[in-house]
């Protein structure tokens, strides 16, 4: 079943992780640190390496963030989840925050004293996030404090290993075009903005762009990489080789060089010229790496994205027939079902799947 009702969550190991964590902090020479449950490709979904909210707080839901300080930690919730991590959470060592009446900014603002340090992962916050935060916490003279690795990667022994599946071509049967196409006409903007290549930080981009897809993630399709297209649409895509196949580089049809994560660092500065970067999507990292060959835009494959063609069309009409087919037998199912006071949400759920 693609939705699990398993709980692995361990609460029970918070007070345990989080006095772990803090000796790593007074390591760093550090007052506070940042853990968001964005990993660096900044979507709703992680895979299970990137869980390091869940890992350290027990709270494994799709959106929060934890401040840890030296003798307290609050987690931050929406309304979707407060009352429930009041159930879940170790209250005794977290308090539970909701971000609506309490932003992060403002109660870092009042727990934090000039002078003090606040570490966080640049590649685990956006650049406008850090940018913002930045802004709030200047004048009280605090400074953040970027670290080059992640304190809690060295304390989760038992981490998972990183998404290794098969990445599929999307052939021009269903997207309509092809990626040749594609990088022609976002570098075709490129030269017209007077910019020399682009930062493709979101995945869903990559896949549009090169015509591809993959299982990274539950419910959406995607390879977890980044890329960057030159003016020239060629483009540097940056993913393990070994899942590239042979099938899967024809399809690529020429000028896309494969690199191993690993070396993208190495790669961006010895890049040349100026580069395009979305500020709200594009993780800190980049920045401090490419300083001042930076220029902030919107990604173009956004909006080329968004405007589907005759072929996309005509394939999201026969996905809503086989949708709409699939949900008609689930609500006669349940119909029939449900009066009988037998069937659970989760019995519903393994039906509908």
């Amino acid at each position: 079943m693609l939705q699990s009702f398993d709980n692995n969550a361990q609460p029970d190991q918070a007070a345990s992780r989080l006095a772990l964590l803090r000796l790593e902090m007074a390591k760093a020479d550090i007052d506070a640190f940042i853990v968001p449950r964005e990993d660096e490709f900044m979507g709703e979904y992680v895979p299970a390496c990137a869980e390091r909210l869940k890992w350290l707080t027990g709270f494994g839901g799709s959106a929060g963030v934890a401040i840890i300080l030296k003798n307290q930690a609050a987690l931050f919730l929406d309304g979707r989840y407060t009352l429930e991590a009041e159930n879940y959470i170790d209250t005794e060592n977290l308090s539970v925050v909701p971000i609506m009446q309490v932003s992060v900014h403002s109660w870092l603002s009042e727990k934090l004293e000039a002078g003090d340090k606040l570490a966080y992962d640049p590649k685990l916050h956006s650049i406008a996030q850090i940018k913002k935060l930045s802004a709030a916490l200047d004048e009280q003279n605090i400074t953040l404090v970027p670290l080059e690795n992640n304190l809690i990667d060295s304390l989760w022994t038992e981490r998972p290993k990183p998404p290794n599946g098969e990445i599929h071509p999307h052939t021009t049967a269903y997207a309509g075009q092809s990626s040749t196409a594609k990088r022609e006409e976002i570098s075709a903007q490129l030269i017209t903005q007077k910019t020399d290549a682009l930062l493709i930080a979101q995945p869903e981009n990559s896949a549009w762009l090169l015509n591809i897809r993959g299982d990274d993630v539950p419910r959406t399709p995607l390879a977890l990489s980044f890329a960057v297209l030159k003016k020239d649409a060629s483009v540097a895509w940056f993913i393990n080789p070994d899942r590239v196949s042979s099938t899967l580089k024809a399809h690529l049809e020429g000028e896309v060089e494969i690199i191993c994560p690993k070396d993208m660092r190495t790669y961006l500065e010895n890049l040349t010229g100026t580069v395009m970067v979305d500020p709200s999507h594009t993780p800190q990292y980049f920045k401090n790496i490419l300083q001042d060959k930076i220029v902030e835009g919107k990604d173009p494959c956004n909006l080329k994205k968004a405007c589907k063609n005759s072929v996309e069309i005509e394939g999201a009409i026969a996905a809503h027939i086989r949708d709409g087919a699939a949900l008609c037998k689930f609500l006669h199912w349940l119909d029939i079902t449900a009066p009988t006071g037998k069937v659970s949400e989760v019995d519903a759920v393994s039906y509908l799947e």
